[in-house]
């Protein structure tokens, strides 16, 4: 889906997509869309036209799970069979000596240039350009299944594990789970707003860190949907969040305010509608 502000206008194989099973979306430094699928590589869109980048003869297989841009301009692309990145036009793969972990899951580059691995299975594999360190429950971790990341502006990072949030900061690991907060212990996504506030999406609703311990918010509080695959902001202060029966479209001033008529109109849903393909959203897409 293209949302173009009043309608969406669709994309499927029909019209050159790859695939269907859409897994994520980046533009890059040449404003060229990136489409990861799950079965067909990566579609390319430029001038209105698709092109596909079939991976499978580089690389294990077509599923990929991931695109994410580093400070260099370089796409990371996360799959189901390994790790690689496009540059300058030539993807590059890290052979399995050097990195032999499977499902990578999310790639995130943090203020100090450290990339941050998230895996199925495998933990978190911190990179610092030149050696893979892995993170796993043997060192803290709440899970294994990690499926994204994200640093907080102390510098500590926090991670979406299958078993709740945990925060990593010097070597030392701090969880949280429903215990403190959370509505749900399967955290799909943790982001940090624009005012440095971290959201976790979970499949029992959203929540938010207020300093001690997570603030939810559920179903009861009005979020359309407690299946809760993703949470992005945009630029004017909206958050959007991917849920199983649609996209939400979160005013959180609204939801703060103590004006009840204003947080009565905090969420509003998309969805087939109004033009989506699908109400079923996919994790990073």
């Amino acid at each position: 889906n293209l949302f173009l502000g009043d309608y969406f206008e669709n994309f499927t194989n029909v019209e050159g997509l790859s695939n269907v099973v859409v897994t994520s979306i980046i533009e890059d430094e040449d404003d060229i869309f990136w489409i990861a699928t799950y079965g067909g590589g990566l579609s390319k869109f430029q001038n209105g036209e698709f092109e596909t980048l079939s991976l499978s003869g580089e690389v294990l297989d077509d599923k990929v799970f991931s695109l994410n841009k580093d400070s260099k301009g370089r796409i990371w692309v996360g799959m189901r069979n390994g790790l690689g990145y496009l540059e300058n036009g030539e993807f590059y793969v890290f052979n399995e000596r050097d990195f032999p972990y499977r499902k990578v899951r999310h790639v995130y580059e943090d203020a100090d240039g450290t990339y941050w691995i998230s895996t199925y299975d495998e933990g978190m594999i911190r990179y610092d350009g030149d050696t893979f360190t892995q993170i796993t429950i043997e060192n803290g971790l709440a899970d294994d299944t990690i499926l994204s990341s994200v640093r907080g502006d102390d510098g500590s990072i926090w991670m979406a594990t299958y078993g709740g949030v945990s925060r990593y900061y010097e070597g030392e690991v701090e969880n949280f789970t429903i215990q403190e907060g959370l509505p749900n212990n399967a955290v799909m996504m943790v982001k940090k707003d624009n005012d440095g506030k971290i959201w976790a999406s979970t499949f029992g609703g959203i929540a938010w860190f207020d300093g001690l311990k997570f603030q939810s918010i559920t179903p009861e509080d009005g979020l359309p949907s407690k299946v809760c695959y993703f949470i992005k902001q945009g630029a004017n202060g909206a958050f959007w969040i991917g849920t199983n029966v649609g996209v939400v479209k979160f005013n959180a001033d609204k939801y703060f305010s103590e004006i009840p008529s204003d947080r009565d109109q905090a969420f509003q849903i998309i969805t087939k509608e109004q033009g989506l393909v699908s109400n079923e959203m996919n994790l990073g897409a």
